[in-house]
């Protein structure tokens, strides 16, 4: 292995969260291991992004402003980054666990010969090769993997699972050039479903509402909550699935893993689905009228009792120590 490199996806020039938690984990194996690392950024803001990217730790930074991923569906992305992982390789890549990073993986594996591991959350050097952990069965099982006899790895990492961290590294900006290729299939318009004022797994504080709240218009308690914190509204798969809430804010296994320093969970079970989304964070809150439910048995602070009650009273607790600070 001759490198470890990170595709860190942005928003017009603006790094994700998770591509700076990409970048950073890169840096970091790649030191482990003795190799180089880097990270990729395409698309229009590329330039912008790259000069982001020099505050981690990471040896390179391939910026492809000029490659067409605003204008065709996922095919220039990997092109792009096959032909540079064949000029940089052998080596691992770090994708992001989204939808859009998922799809780069499983082509640039077929493309490369290379094995794809998906859903890591854990990842480390050991006696020169790279360990992946990944939960399974919804989290009942933490599977250790690695790759063999492939030159080519590409690791689906789910987002919030490593730190990020400021720290000027070489960060040498090198330019990649856009594909040759012709295309096929032109994106007329892009729609970005409203998440809030602050996506869920961006955010240090998460107030989320499930089936509990009985309906859509009871989650401006939530909304007024998570305002009142600075954080971000979640919702579990149960809310999502009945129409009350949009599925960007969704937390469980089939939605969003997020790792804040709070979260606090309004009506909510706390089904397996839902908890591995969540279990990472700082301290769990549940308030919950059913003494049985399953969120009780993991979270650090349980409530029982009703949330019509308790959300707006600890809205206003939060107010009033807020203006009085």
């Amino acid at each position: 292995m001759k490198a470890v490199v990170a595709l860190v996806e942005h928003d017009a020039g603006t790094v994700r969260r998770s591509g700076l938690e990409l970048a950073t984990k890169a840096a970091d194996l790649g030191r482990d291991l003795g190799v180089a690392s880097g990270a990729v950024v395409l698309g229009p803001g590329a330039d912008a992004a790259a000069q982001s990217l020099k505050g981690t730790p990471v040896d390179k930074i391939f910026a492809g402003t000029s490659v067409p991923v605003d204008q065709f569906l996922i095919e220039p992305a990997v092109d792009a980054l096959e032909t540079l992982l064949k000029e940089q390789g052998p080596l691992a890549l770090l994708v992001p666990a989204t939808n859009a990073g998922k799809d780069i993986a499983g082509r640039i594996g077929v493309r490369l010969g290379g094995g794809v591991i998906t859903e890591a959350n854990d990842i480390e050097a050991k006696d020169g090769a790279l360990v992946v952990r990944s939960p399974k069965f919804g989290g009942s099982i933490i599977s250790t993997l690695r790759f063999k006899d492939a030159d080519y790895g590409v690791v689906v990492c789910r987002a919030n699972s490593f730190a990020a961290r400021s720290e000027a590294g070489k960060g040498e900006v090198v330019a990649l050039a856009a594909p040759t290729a012709q295309y096929n299939t032109r994106i007329e318009e892009t729609v970005v479903q409203e998440a809030g004022k602050l996506s869920v797994d961006e955010a240090g504080i998460v107030v989320s509402g499930g089936r509990g709240l009985g309906g859509p218009e009871h989650f401006d308690i939530i909304e007024a909550l998570a305002d009142a914190l600075g954080g971000a509204v979640g919702a579990s798969r149960a809310a999502v699935d009945a129409g009350w809430i949009p599925h960007a804010h969704q937390v469980g296994q089939t939605g969003k893993t997020v790792t804040p320093q709070l979260y606090i969970a309004c009506g909510i079970s706390g089904a397996i689905q839902h908890k591995v989304g969540m279990r990472s964070a700082g301290i769990i809150v549940a308030i919950n009228k059913d003494s049985n439910a399953p969120i009780f048995e993991f979270c650090d602070l349980g409530v029982v009792g009703d949330l019509f009650q308790i959300v707006p009273e600890l809205t206003r607790l939060v107010k009033e120590r807020k203006g009085a600070a």
